[in-house]
């Protein structure tokens, strides 16, 4: 399924954001340890949140969590010092990202924990039992998943825990946010030096607790307030969205993504209710940003800077490998779509220089099962005219409401899809007709033979040499023509790049091409559309001579 989308004239709104994810997911692991009765409230209605109820409600021995990675890292800590012995498992995606780093870790506190498949990755088999290390040290670059984990069972261990950090420590916040909400929960926990943390053993407690709402997901609406161009004349038309329950002195180290809008234009006002976002009217030229303690805001700060123009270069990404795609890789080919040349440097720094090349006539944007992906090129469309979307349910990793609510504000989406869907219908119950007119004529034939009326079955005729479109036995080349000579243009002059390209040679973006002409033209016309193609030179694409063959078809019955 892909979403094609068109773009609202204004921006005015109220929206209600989903609660954090990364504060539910925490919220859940604390509740847990402190084997708690009051359950954490407006917890995140996302895939992760979903996945880690799933697997903490009733201590099951198989645990898959699909393309959680949270999930992944959190359960695989807690479950190392929980009785009882489990697998735990994922998406093919999630057992390609590796948890090595981890592992090795709880082995050296003297976790009991074997690889089920490959070595260094996903699925894991799980025996928890009692930890009695107390001190480990970790390189501070890798993911903070992997810190807070660690962090989170440091009260459940007989001596506590001290974690020594080196090099540079990336996420610095997310590691910050683990620390604060551990001590609502009663844990002594605290930097003892700049690179070195030390939890106390002690219980946690039981205690009332409710997710604010999350910054990464507002992240995508002063997106959209960055690209919208605001009709100056008229003041009922100026951009406002209001996002209550984000908190001006929040935990989530995302809440700086509201600094770096600022310099795209994006003015920040903090009520008792939450934010109010407005345009400020100007922005910088260029934009130099390290995003190391912000890695799940990069893809809508790259996105957003190609869209207004504005040159960039963003270190601190070397998270971003390992995500639930290669998110480097994938914004680079995405944007290239889009006209945008966007490079990398040491696997961490995205650049753009403002190089451009010939964009797609009707890009789709590959979502990669990243829900990061869809929400950050979703408000491209108020930039750029022609925009699909592909696999859009990804979002509901953490923010299942977000296309409603894009729909709220008046963006138009339309599924693709869903034409497809009624075309192959049509085609199987075109074919049972077909079938049943077929039998009743041969039964008809039949007792006509019985009562003498005739004296043997009909011969087939064989079809003209050239064949109008419309015979009930055209042959299916024969359906895909039609009598004119005379060169016809449908709209679609751009396709005439591809004049000498074999039908099996095209990519699906140029497959894609070809559908955005042929669904929009009327049944009727069909015919006269492929028969100018053949006239021009152009080869219809394989993966669609189905579909054009079913409408074709179609007007035959």
């Amino acid at each position: 399924m892909r979403y094609k989308l068109s773009a609202p004239a204004t921006l005015h709104t109220t929206i209600q954001l989903p609660a954090s994810k990364s504060i539910s997911n925490r919220a859940l692991i604390l509740h847990a340890l402190a084997q708690g009765h009051i359950a954490p409230s407006n917890l995140s209605d996302c895939d992760d949140t979903r996945v880690m109820i799933k697997a903490l409600d009733g201590n099951p021995g198989h645990i898959d969590i699909l393309a959680a990675g949270t999930a992944m890292r959190f359960l695989t800590a807690y479950l190392s010092v929980t009785p009882g012995t489990r697998i735990i498992t994922g998406t093919e995606r999630m057992q390609q990202r590796p948890i090595r780093i981890l592992v090795d870790a709880l082995r050296e506190l003297g976790a009991q924990i074997e690889y089920a498949g490959k070595e260094g990755f996903p699925p894991l088999r799980i025996t928890g039992t009692e930890l009695t290390g107390e001190e480990i040290s970790l390189a501070g670059n890798v993911s903070s998943q992997y810190i807070s984990a660690l962090l989170m069972i440091g009260p459940i261990l007989k001596n506590g825990l001290r974690l020594n950090l080196t090099g540079e420590i990336i996420s610095r916040p997310y590691i910050n946010l683990t620390l604060q909400l551990m001590k609502e929960f009663g844990a002594d926990a605290a930097w003892s030096s700049e690179s070195s943390i030390t939890v106390r053993p002690e219980k946690y407690r039981d205690i009332p607790f409710t997710v604010e709402s999350d910054w990464s997901g507002a992240s995508y609406w002063y997106q959209m307030v960055a690209l919208i161009q605001d009709n100056e004349k008229k003041e009922s038309t100026k951009t406002e969205i209001k996002l209550p329950g984000l908190l001006p002195r929040s935990y989530q180290g995302d809440s700086r993504g509201a600094e770096i809008f600022a310099k795209l234009g994006v003015h920040t006002t903090y009520t008792d209710q939450g934010v109010i976002l407005t345009k400020m009217g100007t922005s910088v030229t260029c934009l130099k940003e390290d995003l190391v303690d912000i890695p799940d805001l990069a893809q809508t700060f790259v996105v957003t800077c190609c869209l207004m123009n504005i040159p960039f270069r963003f270190t601190g990404l070397q998270s971003l490998k390992i995500k639930e795609t290669d998110r480097i890789q994938a914004l680079i080919t995405e944007l290239n779509k889009l006209g945008y040349v966007v490079k990398s440097e040491q696997d961490s720094i995205l650049i753009w220089n403002g190089e451009r090349c010939e964009p797609a006539s009707h890009p789709v944007i590959a979502t990669y099962e990243d829900h990061r992906m869809a929400m950050a090129f979703a408000p491209a469309i108020l930039r750029t005219p022609s925009i699909r979307i592909a696999d859009p349910q990804v979002v509901s990793k953490s923010y299942p409401g977000y296309w409603e609510d894009l729909k709220q504000v008046g963006f138009g989406i339309e599924i693709e899809e869903k034409t497809m869907w009624i075309l192959i219908i049509s085609l199987i119950a075109l074919v049972c007709i077909a079938l049943l007119a077929g039998y009743i004529r041969n039964q008809r034939l039949q007792k006509k033979i019985e009562r003498g009326e005739l004296d043997a079955m009909p011969e087939v005729k064989e079809a003209d040499a050239e064949c109008c479109g419309q015979h009930e036995i055209c042959e299916r080349d024969s359906l895909l023509a039609a009598v004119s000579k005379k060169i016809e243009y449908y709209d679609d002059e751009e396709l005439d790049k591809y004049i000498g390209i074999a039908p099996e040679d095209y990519t699906p973006e140029q497959e894609d091409e070809f559908r955005d002409v042929f669904y929009t033209m009327q049944d009727i016309d069909v015919a006269g559309w492929v028969r100018s193609l053949q006239l021009r030179g152009i080869a219809l694409p394989n993966n669609i001579k189905d579909e054009i063959f079913l409408i074709i078809g179609e007007r035959r019955f």
